[in-house]
């Protein structure tokens, strides 16, 4: 929030970025970044949800239209104003420089991420939280992943790449 401060957001605004931010389940910036720590999550960006590390806390329910559009206008104006990086393209969530993120090595980070990559089988892993199962991404020959007919026990040791992921309306990412 300091950072939104920072920026010139103040009153209603403030309040309102506030809002958004719990109902997203932020606390910092980590909770919106990409695995690599370089940009905003899309989802984080079109304010639907952060990247999870966080919901264990106890957070409030969002008030009813929360996310409406214009909402979601000043949540992009206030990362664009504060965090991310200016390009030429218009939805470009790439953060400044002074904004970016290690990749994370804590253990308490690793523990609660839900999507890893396995480079040597070409298979991304998502953990399912209702099924408490990892589902299985296998590539296609169209560069796509597709999910699996089948899930894993445990995240195999060869999973080590922290990697962010969203479904695309199909069962391919």
């Amino acid at each position: 929030m300091q950072a939104f401060v920072t920026g010139g957001f103040r009153g209603q605004e403030l309040c309102w970025l506030n809002t958004m931010r719990m109902a997203l389940k932020a606390i910092s910036l980590a909770d919106i970044v990409t695995a690599d720590g370089q940009a905003i999550t899309q989802q984080a960006y079109l304010l639907k949800h952060s990247n999870s590390l966080r919901d264990d806390f106890d957070w409030p329910r969002a008030p009813p239209g929360a996310c409406n559009d214009d909402f979601v206008l000043l949540w992009r104006q206030a990362l664009k104003k504060c965090f991310l990086a200016p390009h030429g393209v218009q939805h470009s969530r790439v953060l400044l420089p002074q904004s970016r993120l290690p990749s994370s090595t804590d253990c308490s980070v690793l523990n609660k991420w839900t999507w890893f990559f396995a480079e040597e089988e070409r298979r991304i892993y998502c953990f399912c939280k209702y099924m408490k199962r990892w589902n299985i991404y296998v590539h296609d020959n169209r560069g796509k992943y597709c999910l699996s007919a089948f899930s894993a026990d445990t995240l195999p040791l060869a999973a080590n790449q922290l990697v962010t992921l969203a479904h695309r309306g199909t069962q391919r990412v």
